[in-house]
């Protein structure tokens, strides 16, 4: 489509071209995509210990044997950027508020998705549609020119419109999701270390089926088992490599006296479940 004018783009953003610390400047643990949102994100929300000296993190680094390194002298810049960013995770992005906001607009577009396999007619824009009427896989890009027609004119617009407009729906389910989440009447979640017990899963499954007169099937859509993950520093993926004062290159998790703790680079992992507030249970 644009004649060959992003080859190279592509070919970095595919960790394809040889100089290898491009690919590591846009995709990595540390890159300069993740040092902007945090900057911008930790000011727009107001949770002050996102910030981080992006500046002094750009100025230490530096490219050794065709990899991307930072300065042994901004080690603790590293450290207080994962930190912020552990921050920002827990306290924004993965904020209970958020996450179950982001599961109900999930079920939204399960729902209407459901209900257009089921023969039921939805409005909504073509580019939306297009994805809720047929079943796209990610290979259909490749191979169905319309599929990446309709992806590239998709966007939050399309998703929102149609959510104002399913509020009016004859089908309960999903007028009930999309009018709780315009009208901010936001699900219950409860948030915790370990996996819920099937008994408790069970239990409000029953209160929300019969508080509702659905069935089992639709309980699906209004009940949402799940869990997050994230990780302060994985050790499995690009790793964050610190130049010495000596001129060896050693992994992050080496070199920082913080890091040295197997504690610090395991997973968190979170355990929740949606489901519509206890007192509209009760009324």
């Amino acid at each position: 489509a644009f004649d060959g004018a992003l080859s190279l783009a592509i070919q970095i953003f595919k960790n394809e071209h040889p100089k290898k610390f491009l690919h590591q400047l846009v995709s990595g643990q540390l890159d300069v995509d993740r040092l902007d949102y945090l900057t911008r994100d930790s000011f727009f929300t107001g949770v002050s210990e996102g910030t981080v000296n992006y500046h002094r993190l750009i100025d230490m680094m530096d490219v050794v044997d065709n990899d991307l390194v930072i300065e042994e002298k901004g080690i603790y810049s590293v450290e207080k950027f994962l930190i912020s960013r552990r921050i920002m995770y827990w306290q924004v992005y993965l904020h209970k508020t958020v996450l179950c906001a982001e599961e109900m607009l999930v079920q939204i577009v399960k729902r209407a998705k459901f209900l257009c396999k089921k023969g039921i007619k939805l409005q909504a824009s073509n580019a939306l549609l297009y994805f809720l009427e047929n079943d796209i896989s990610s290979s259909d890009f490749s191979k169905k020119s319309q599929a990446i027609e309709h992806f590239s004119i998709l966007d939050d617009i399309d998703i929102l419109a149609a959510i104002k407009t399913w509020i009016h729906h004859e089908d309960f389910i999903l007028s009930y999701l999309c009018k709780s989440l315009i009208y901010r009447n936001l699900f219950k979640i409860k948030l915790q270390d370990e996996v819920a017990s099937q008994d408790k899963l069970k239990s409000i499954r029953a209160q929300v089926g019969l508080t509702f007169s659905i069935l089992d099937e639709d309980l699906n859509f209004l009940v949402v088992q799940n869990q997050i993950t994230s990780y302060l520093y994985n050790p499995k993926h690009e790793k964050i490599k610190i130049l010495m004062k000596n001129g060896k290159v050693q992994d992050f998790a080496k070199a920082s006296d913080q890091w040295t703790s197997l504690a610090m680079q395991k997973a968190v992992t979170k355990y929740y479940i949606c489901f519509p507030k206890l007192s509209e249970l009760k009324s």
